[in-house]
């Protein structure tokens, strides 16, 4: 069991490594296009003159485009920070909740309607089809949940719980309730990224640092466990 253990807390410093590095990037990007050193036509004004200039569809396209973009791998961070450097703040977390949804639901769709039975079949043949019914055991909410706080891209967490046939109620309430707090402070980075970043972005990233954190602590910590009980048993 001690191994075990070990072993996950290498896992946990490892993938905490890769994510801080992907938010220090992440904010790098965004003081760069801040600066206007990429051209003029980058900065977050000349970027809203031309969303204005587009009128209402401009709004309904980015939605469509974070829902699809999503589940080709597009990281959803990097379409909610767009979207607060193209719209006020209040627009791009407004829009940003129900794209979120678009494309926890389109991943779903595609995995449960293409990819479940083959994926399914692929892995009783790798003879891995037991890590899967165990996290099918689990209650539908927390795993889904949790999911969301695991730095994998939304698009392949989307396909992966389509796959362990999650109800779809569970799966979408759980998944928009555990990307609220950062869902708000990717879209409080990129709409403050013309301004001083104030409060409200420092607190959502906090929250949001402090979740995905807690809740690899915790998946790793009940992972090393179960890993123990079951090298007990007779």
């Amino acid at each position: 069991m001690s191994g075990n253990a070990v072993t996950g807390r290498s896992r946990f410093a490892r993938s905490t490594l890769r994510f801080l590095l992907f938010m220090i990037l992440l904010v790098a990007a965004v003081w760069i296009l801040r600066s206007g050193r990429l051209g003029a036509e980058l900065t977050p004004a000349a970027l809203r003159e031309q969303v204005a200039a587009a009128g209402p569809l401009a709004p309904l396209v980015y939605l469509l485009a974070l829902g699809i973009l999503t589940n080709l791998m597009v990281p959803l961070s990097l379409m909610v920070v767009a979207g607060g450097l193209l719209f006020p703040w209040f627009t791009a977390f407004g829009l940003a909740l129900p794209g979120a949804l678009l494309a926890d639901l389109i991943g779903y769709l595609v995995s449960a309607a293409l990819l479940r039975e083959p994926a399914r079949r692929m892995l009783e043949r790798m003879g891995w089809m037991g890590v899967l019914e165990r996290l099918e055991a689990r209650s539908a909410w927390r795993l889904a949940f949790m999911a969301r706080f695991t730095p994998i891209p939304v698009g392949a967490q989307n396909y992966l719980l389509g796959i362990a046939r999650l109800p779809l109620g569970p799966y979408l309430g759980a998944s928009i309730a555990a990307q609220i707090p950062w869902l708000f402070a990717f879209a409080t980075l990129g709409s403050t990224s013309a301004l001083p970043m104030r409060t409200p972005f420092y607190f959502g990233l906090a929250c949001y640092f402090l979740l995905v954190l807690a809740a690899e602590w915790w998946w790793t910590r009940r992972a090393a466990a179960r890993s123990g009980e079951e090298a007990t048993e007779p």
